[in-house]
């Protein structure tokens, strides 16, 4: 007899959740150190342009669907209506189908078309043609995806997240498994060229969907009395299919828009970075390669940066709404505080450790280029704008302030865009590498969509922001002291010229010696349990690293 699946307190929920994001991101991150080995430049080119074009259509189709139907059923399933709750199930169900297959439509006839609006055939490099072979393959993803999802916000309306958390891992693993595998055969075993390995690997989040798809699906099959039971009389009164629809695009427009915004920020760039080095007679193939670090490479290695603000942002919300519910302004926002706080106090010397060593970062990743190290070194500070910015808008379309998100990421997608070039030329006649300009430009536009959101707040909220200046402030020392460290470490051990493996032994000493002075200097300053509380003693008393008080 098979176990029956539990509800997570929200402890729980939110740990497994955490775990399950900052595994899947780990792996996501170290996979494409050898994946990279096995398509090379080339290859990264395609894939970096592929992925972010299926990324843009997966978010338009089907982002907002799964976070509104977690909301609704929650809802619905909160006040003992059940039918309401399963019809809103169907509806959204089709609502996805529909989405999916107009967009796998659009994304498979079209391919040809995207592909050449972002690699012109002249000046070497990737071809618009061999770009459409990679942008087909992809775009079968987008009718098992979706759906996938949905499983999963049906699943976190019922609070049952770690089931959803434990799809996300099978379904990395899985994805992992085939791209590289794929990749390898192809290329290495067949000898195919370079495209249609990377075509192999796209594959990779086809497989890695249905296999997490069948999981949840044999999962919830199992366990359907779980989903159809409650204490209490059952509210049988029937909702029509108008409102349903008007709950979902109320909830999912909001979504949908932020979650766009990434994907475009990295798809304007790429277009606008190659077509800026071009108009400075960059060679084509060099642009390419420049905007695929850029757009991709670059923020993978990122990755575990932006992990904190996607479980925050998720399990964050629950709490602001009900708070703000009851009309406690005040908590929410000591609530809304708290979230940004831990994202800074976690990103930010994440981020400062990765700029100072970025170009031995990004060699560990992907061996010697000229261009991945400045890239990195901003594209961290991206990370870390964007990660608080994540958590900032989830908190605010929780209090009802939908309307400031979309006109705010808006605001900073249209300044980014409307930089980009000019910051490449005027980088270019400065003398420094133009293709940080655009760096720069998304960093400002970022940053312009903060500030909004944050100046809104305290206007209209009342908000104040007395504990993250503090933090911000009381950071400083251990900030300054982990740098210092980070950089006479650096008159101590090899850098790239002595291999590969005295460099990754390198890289553990800077990040171990770094966090270790960060944390005990957080901790001795009382930064750590400002943030965390309790259980930073009750880990240090578990691990003998302070005594426990009688």
């Amino acid at each position: 007899m098979s176990k029956k699946i539990k509800k997570d307190t929200f402890v729980q929920g939110t740990m497994i959740a955490y775990l399950a994001i900052i595994i899947t991101k780990v792996m996501g991150a170290l996979y494409s150190i050898p994946f990279y080995a096995i398509i090379g430049e080339e290859g990264g080119v395609i894939y970096s342009c592929a992925y972010n074009v299926y990324n843009l259509f997966l978010n338009i189709s089907t982002s907002g669907i799964p976070v509104a139907v977690s909301i609704i059923i929650s809802e619905y399933n909160s006040l003992r209506m059940f039918k309401a709750k399963e019809k809103t199930n169907r509806v959204a169900t089709k609502a996805v189908f529909l989405f999916s297959v107009f967009a796998f439509l659009i994304m498979f006839i079209f391919a040809e078309s995207i592909g050449r609006f972002f690699m012109t055939d002249s000046g070497g490099g990737v071809s618009g043609s061999d770009m459409a072979i990679a942008i087909r393959t992809v775009s079968f993803c987008l009718l098992v995806i979706p759906f996938l999802s949905m499983k999963r916000g049906y699943l976190q309306g019922h609070e049952f997240i770690s089931i959803s958390s434990y799809s996300q891992v099978i379904e990395q693993f899985v994805r992992i498994f085939v791209v590289l595998v794929g990749s390898y055969l192809v290329i290495n075993v067949l000898g195919m060229n370079i495209t249609l390995g990377v075509a192999a690997a796209l594959s990779g989040a086809l497989f890695g969907g249905a296999a997490a798809l069948w999981y949840l699906s044999r999962k919830i099959s199992k366990n359907r009395e779980v989903f159809d039971t409650a204490d209490g009389p059952l509210d049988n009164r029937n909702v029509s299919t108008k409102t349903i629809l008007k709950k979902i695009l109320k909830c999912c427009i909001p979504i949908i828009i932020v979650s766009i915004a990434s994907n475009l920020y990295d798809l304007t760039d790429m277009k606008l970075v190659m077509m800026g080095l071009e108009q400075l007679h960059f060679p084509g193939a060099e642009s390419q390669i420049i905007a695929s670090v850029k757009a991709t490479w670059a923020p993978k290695i990122c990755m575990i940066i932006n992990s904190l603000a996607i479980g925050l942002s998720s399990s964050v919300v629950p709490y602001i709404v009900s708070s703000y519910v009851k009309k406690r302004k005040r908590e929410v926002n000591k609530k809304f505080n708290h979230a940004i706080n831990t994202v800074i106090i976690v990103t930010v010397p994440c981020a400062i450790g990765i700029m100072m060593l970025s170009h031995e970062v990004y060699y560990a990743f992907y061996g010697e280029s000229a261009y991945g190290g400045p890239i990195l070194a901003l594209q961290v500070i991206i990370n870390v704008i964007s990660s608080i910015t994540m958590v900032a808008s989830m908190a605010l379309q929780s209090i009802n302030r939908a309307k400031l998100v979309c006109v705010t990421t808006v605001i900073g997608l249209l300044i980014n865009a409307a930089l980009d070039l000019p910051f490449m030329y005027l980088f270019s006649f400065l003398g420094w590498e133009p293709y940080l300009g655009a760096s720069v430009a998304s960093i400002i536009g970022y940053s312009i969509s903060l500030y909004i959101m944050f100046r809104n707040l305290k206007h209209t909220m009342k908000f104040r922001y007395t504990s993250i200046y503090r933090l911000l402030l009381r950071m400083a020392i251990p900030l300054v002291a982990m740098i210092a460290v980070v950089w006479l470490l650096g008159f101590v051990l090899p850098g790239t010229s002595n291999g590969y493996f005295m460099l990754i032994v390198s890289l553990a000493v800077y990040g171990t010696v770094g966090a270790a002075v960060y944390l005990f200097l957080c901790y001795k300053i009382g930064c750590l349990q400002d943030v965390f509380g309790d259980g930073v003693d009750k880990i240090l008393i578990k691990f003998h690293l302070k005594k426990k008080k009688n």
